[in-house]
């Protein structure tokens, strides 16, 4: 059956709708992950934990997308960066929007990645160095919440404006 017109009335409430599958299923997958690309509702479709962090890794490898983050994402969390980490990469922007999600308060001093990568990547390296590690699923060991070098090469030294 097509699941989209019993959707259809939520299109109107201020919702999102949080699909997580239990099957590995290919048809099943596929069929959820149109569904969600088909309707404007804000639908999330998740794996469990293994393969969204594979998704997220295929999109930014320099997180380690865990437990935690994962049923942030399962429980509907209202930050909508959560649902882009499996269909694309992060700006610049993004990226910085999202460190400042999972570290709160401690990350309100990071300098401006656009203005000074150098500042950013040491201060952001510090403060890895305050928190502790978090289970890796796909590597099945403990890691930094974000890999410093992998996001310097993923966004080059901050891609900010050149004046000459």
């Amino acid at each position: 059956g097509d699941v989209a017109p019993a959707l259809g009335p939520l299109l109107a409430l201020p919702v999102s709708v949080v699909v997580r599958l239990c099957t590995d299923e290919e048809a099943v997958c596929e069929y959820w992950n149109r569904t969600d690309d088909d309707i404007e509702l804000a639908l999330d479709v998740l794996d469990d934990v293994v393969g969204e962090a594979g998704e997220i890794k295929a999109h930014s490898p320099w997180l380690t997308y865990s437990e935690p983050l994962h049923r942030l994402r399962e429980w509907g969390c209202a930050e909508k960066l959560l649902d882009l980490l499996d269909e694309r990469s992060l700006s610049l922007a993004e990226m910085r929007r999202l460190v400042s999600f999972l570290f709160g308060d401690a990350s309100a001093d990071l300098p401006d990645p656009q203005l000074d990568w150098a500042a950013f990547e040491s201060a952001l390296a510090t403060l890895l160095g305050k928190e502790p590690q978090i289970y890796d699923p796909l590597r099945g060991r403990m890691r930094p919440m974000i890999d410093v070098d992998k996001l310097r090469r993923a966004y080059r030294g901050g891609g900010g404006c050149t004046l000459q």
